[in-house]
């Protein structure tokens, strides 16, 4: 992994590492991958989580949820499984992009904050509440509805928001609509950074 990490790296345009969220039903918290964290973290070089074959796929089969539900969940459960092994915590400077505005964590993680907060649950290898972790972490636009964008914009701040279209499955008119439907209460520089300017910092572009 870490041969193929320099290798990329004498390549011209390198800009970043694509790390599914399941890789054959192992998990990129699993210790034989944490090396690759800890050497992005050195050289700033930013990580996307995108899914992948679901580990839900047999659930989801039915009625083509596996896009719908299925890989945003496996999404979901890789971003938290990173958070409470401690990968963030170990790593504060780790550039890590989530797609799919986070897929469902930001809804969920009052829940995942008072089950390791208040009942203790999951601790053993975080110090802060996961949501403290969890606003470290960027997120693209690549949703069809703009309360999502609006959302993730209170909770982590517009400046942690990419713009991405996820062409050709999604039509970019369709996430431009989205991203200024949320855009009450963004100012023009805010909005400016969402398109392009986060993405050009973030990647060295």
């Amino acid at each position: 992994m870490l041969k193929e990490f320099e290798r990329a790296m004498g390549l011209a345009g390198m800009k970043g590492i694509l790390l599914y969220s399941n890789l054959n039903g192992h998990f990129p918290d699993e210790e034989p991958y944490r090396p690759l964290f800890a050497e992005a973290e050195r050289r700033g070089i930013p990580i996307l989580l995108h899914p992948a074959r679901p580990v839900t796929l047999d659930v989801t089969l039915d009625y083509d949820m596996s896009t719908m539900l299925g890989m945003m969940f496996d999404t979901t459960i890789a971003l938290c499984r990173l958070i409470l092994s401690g990968v963030l915590d170990r790593h504060p400077n780790l550039k890590l992009v989530c797609p799919h505005v986070g897929g469902a964590l930001p809804y969920l993680i009052g829940r995942i904050d008072y089950q390791t907060m208040v009942m203790k649950r999951g601790t053993a290898n975080i110090h802060m509440p996961p949501s403290e972790y969890l606003k470290r972490v960027w997120f693209d636009t690549v949703t069809q509805i703009g309360l999502a964008i609006r959302f993730a914009a209170d909770f982590a701040g517009a400046e942690k928001l990419l713009y991405a279209s996820d062409h050709p499955w999604v039509q970019p008119e369709a996430i431009i609509g989205a991203v200024e439907s949320a855009g009450a209460g963004l100012s023009a520089e805010q909005k400016e950074r969402i398109y392009s300017g986060t993405a050009r910092e973030l990647f060295a572009l």
